[in-house]
């Protein structure tokens, strides 16, 4: 029987050692082997840009012949950043992307807008414009306001989209 105990006390002596090792080397690999940077590079996407163009006029005349070119319009781009992103996560919580332009003295507008590999939908908007001249009957003015308004489009690398208003 002694000699039984002393053979279990052995084996307890070698084996918690090596048992250890094992275990210590198995969490230093699986802490090593995936590493938060890794998975951001292999998501990365390539980001390149397109280019949205337009004027925002208003018909001055009410029968499409009189146009006013509306100066000082501002004119806002949206869209989700995760359609930036080539594969990405359902629980994470993309900004939205918000760039911003004013109509300059002709009413044209322009953006440079980031776009990703697999293209992405920007909402283009223009805001509210008050006291609008607008010609009725020859040479009597009514004012009026112009009320902004917006499209949706879907640009990929080097695109480049008009969007009038």
């Amino acid at each position: 029987m002694l000699i039984l105990n002393q053979t279990i006390i052995t084996m307890k002596k070698v084996f918690k050692p090596i048992l250890s090792i094992m275990l210590g080397s198995a969490v230093v690999v699986s802490l090593n082997s995936c590493k938060k940077d890794d998975v951001k590079e292999a998501a990365k996407p390539s980001l390149g840009v397109a280019k949205v163009s337009g004027t925002v006029f208003v018909d001055t005349d009410l029968n499409a012949t009189g146009t006013q070119f509306l100066s000082g319009i501002k004119v806002i781009a949206r869209a989700n950043s995760s359609e930036l992103v080539n594969n990405p996560s359902g629980t994470y919580s993309y900004p939205i992307i918000v760039k911003e332009t004013t109509t300059d003295a002709s009413g044209k507008y322009s953006f440079e807008l980031q776009v990703g590999d697999k293209g992405i939908t920007y909402t283009i908007e223009t805001q509210d414009k008050e006291y609008i001249e607008i010609q009725v009957g020859g040479t009597a003015t009514q004012r009026e306001v112009y009320s902004g308004t917006f499209q949706t489009v879907t640009l990929h690398k080097g695109s480049e989209q008009v969007l009038d208003f």
